[in-house]
């Protein structure tokens, strides 16, 4: 049950924060962390309301009109925002830079999709509708600037919160920010993201955060709001992220490796140029049009949601893009699939596990029912171990074998022990993009110089056999010619033409 309610009063909502009387006049203030303004569902009138603060009287969300020309200033900052993320740094991050955008633009409707969610057939479940998104990576990639300071400026957010903010709540942050993150979410009314900069990755493996997320996730219908976290990646256990698929599948991470090209004053002036430009505008007008969509989904839109939780806003971005003509400076980002972080994550540390290991000890090569598969013994994580019973040889095994994505089959959970794990070679090398196992079962037993060679004598055949084709393609035409000069020399004589 959610522990607030919303009255109406006429044009305006009032939303009544009731403190639970267990509650201690400290968590009085959790009100203040949440966002400001606010963006409030009604749902009298099924329309937005905007509110001051959580806790005060709001009115109906202000009509945006922009005239041609400004509403394709505001497109063209779009796209520039996600060009700068892809084009200025040194490996394009411009995927990652426009599902942010996306989700963030329609996280005041998320809850919409997700109680779309529940009406559809049983392989969609509300849960699998992310409840946050989460931007995570090093220092100097930019994070911060567009999940903070970019991000709170064109949604018009005055409080985008840092972490250390809620120290004054209580001194464990994490425990703050959870508890926080969850008096929100039961807040009834308030649709707005959660913005909190700075969070520690290590956050998602507390496991009191992983039961509330899961347990708001599950229960909560109807209004809902969302969180926005940045992430700083760091070397120790604090800079690990939970690679639980329950997380993963109500946690939308975004990964930010790279850093821009250039020196940083030369990437600090190309992001202020788009902080000067940018404003609320489009993100309020997507509101407009977003609240309109869903009045009248069709059962055809319905089947494409389900598909894609950010069909919606894709839908009314893509529209208004190619009205302008600028749909084509994004549009290889548009086409792709939604960013998958479980994807790309843990990809550098297997393929340096890979370039370590050796047979046998530390793995194997089987033949099992046609298929190659490789047994990777405990033996080759106890290496990676630190020494503590935190990182030791079976919890590395644990964390290797959950970064594998379940997407590509690579392991059956059935083939996963104590001593070890087996894994598809095949659809082991399909994740990583290239050859990586195959090309290590060849290179240690001797199929590499072996192709190599046959390689070689193919060439060899091959060329050998095109020269003597060049031969007899001379000689045939040489004959050619020389009937073609004879039976004009006997035609003159017999009186041909």
């Amino acid at each position: 049950m959610k522990k607030a309610t919303s009255e109406i009063l006429n044009l305006n909502q009032i939303i009544e924060y009731q403190e639970n009387s267990k509650k201690s006049s400290k968590k009085k203030s959790d009100v203040d962390y949440f966002p400001k303004p606010a963006l409030i569902w009604n749902n009298e009138f099924e329309k937005l309301f905007t509110a001051p603060k959580v806790g005060e009287g709001g009115q109906a969300l202000k009509q945006v009109s922009l005239s041609d020309e400004e509403l394709k200033e505001k497109l063209q900052l779009f796209c520039d925002i996600v060009n700068e993320y892809d084009t200025y740094k040194l490996s394009g991050e411009g995927w990652q830079t426009l599902g942010f955008l996306l989700y963030l633009y329609e996280a005041p409707f998320i809850w919409k999709i997700r109680d779309l969610y529940d009406l559809a057939d049983k392989s969609k479940h509300r849960e699998d509708v992310p409840i946050a998104v989460a931007l995570i990576g090093q220092g100097k990639t930019g994070k911060s600037t567009l999940g903070r300071r970019l991000a709170a400026k064109l949604t018009g957010a005055l409080n985008f919160m840092g972490s250390g903010e809620f120290e004054a709540r209580n001194k464990y942050v994490n425990k703050a920010i959870s508890d926080v993150i969850n008096e929100y979410l039961q807040t009834a009314g308030p649709v707005s993201p959660l913005m909190i900069d700075d969070v520690r990755p290590d956050l998602t493996t507390r496991q009191y955060f992983e039961d509330m997320i899961k347990r708001n996730s599950n229960s909560i219908t109807g209004p809902m709001p969302t969180a926005i976290f940045t992430m700083n990646k760091e070397d120790d256990s604090k800079g690990v992220v939970s690679n639980h698929h329950e997380i993963a599948r109500r946690i939308w991470f975004l990964s930010f490796e790279s850093s821009f090209k250039g020196n940083s004053k030369e990437s600090d002036l190309k992001v202020d140029e788009l902080l000067n430009r940018a404003d609320s505008d489009l993100y309020y007008l997507c509101q407009q049009l977003l609240e309109e969509y869903f009045k009248d989904i069709s059962e055809e839109d319905a089947i494409k949601i389900q598909a894609d939780f950010l069909y919606p806003i894709k839908k009314i971005l893509k529209d208004l893009l190619i009205k302008y003509d600028l749909f084509q400076e994004i549009e290889k980002f548009f086409e792709k699939d939604n960013y998958d972080y479980t994807l790309y994550r843990g990809k550098s540390d297997w393929h340096m596990l890979i370039e370590q290991v050796r047979e046998p000890d530390d793995f194997s090569f089987v033949e099992s029912n046609g298929k190659l598969q490789a047994q990777f013994n405990k033996q080759a994580f106890n290496k990676l171990s630190d020494g503590t019973n935190k990182n030791n040889g079976s919890s590395q095994m644990g964390l290797y074998y959950n970064n594998l994505p379940r997407k590509y089959e690579i392991s059956d959970s059935s083939k996963y022990g104590t001593s070890g794990f087996m894994i598809d070679v095949d659809n082991f090398d399909k994740w990583m993009g290239e050859p990586v196992l195959r090309k290590k079962y060849e290179d240690t037993h001797g199929i590499t110089d072996k192709k190599e060679k046959e390689e070689e004598f193919y060439r060899k055949t091959k060329i050998q056999m095109d020269l003597q084709r060049d031969m007899v393609k001379q000689v045939v035409d040489a004959m050619d010619e020389r009937n073609k000069k004879k039976k004009g020399f006997f035609g003159k004589i017999f009186g041909g033409k």
